[in-house]
């Protein structure tokens, strides 16, 4: 393999939550592998601005990295991403969904509202993302990754973070389930 093939982005992975914490950490990982382009998804611009100053500082990784904003407890706002990112990236590889929510509150404390969202941004959004993006990621023909961030409160339950917790088992059965359903065209999904 010549440098050159060696060293031009062919894989674009979008990372959701990707402006900071495990997301951005993900992405610099990422990026240090010039075959990777990232596509970061947040919702706070502030969060977005620092994300692109820090990355911006880094020479290898210039022009191989994009930002979105996209609140992703609306799923109108998912389908218009979804839309972008495949108008634009015709090389999608990967996706991983790390955005989440954490409200703090047991049974008599969460109201449905704090569910309602928590179950939106933690699972929703992520079955919806799957859905829209695994098509693009199909017609690489390399097949592809798909990786659902979890929590151990997925598998032992936090009675302080109620929503979070059950958020969390879902997403890990989803990913069980989607690894069988997506397996068959070479899309393994993991958490």
């Amino acid at each position: 393999m010549s440098e050159m093939t060696q060293n031009t982005p062919s894989h674009s992975i979008v990372i959701t939550g990707g402006t900071s914490g495990i997301g951005l950490t993900i992405a610099k990982v990422l990026l240090g592998n010039p075959i990777y382009k990232v596509i970061l998804v947040g919702r706070d611009p502030d969060h977005i601005r620092d994300a692109k100053a820090e990355l911006g500082a880094v020479k290898t990784f210039q022009d191989r990295y994009s930002f979105y904003e996209c609140d992703l407890a609306d799923s109108k706002a998912i389908s218009e991403l979804s839309h972008k990112i495949t108008a634009t990236h015709r090389d999608l590889y990967a996706l991983v969904n790390n955005a989440g929510t954490y409200p703090f509150g047991g049974l008599e404390t969460t109201d449905e509202a704090a569910w309602d969202h928590t179950f939106q941004v933690n699972l929703k959004a992520a079955f919806l993302l799957t859905k829209q993006l695994t098509p693009a990621i199909s017609r690489n023909n390399q097949g592809g990754r798909i990786i659902n961030i979890s929590s151990t409160a997925g598998i032992l339950p936090n009675h302080f973070a109620l929503a979070y917790s059950v958020s969390k088992a879902a997403l890990i059965h989803l990913t069980k389930t989607l690894a069988k359903e997506l397996g068959r065209d070479s899309i393994t999904v993991n958490c």
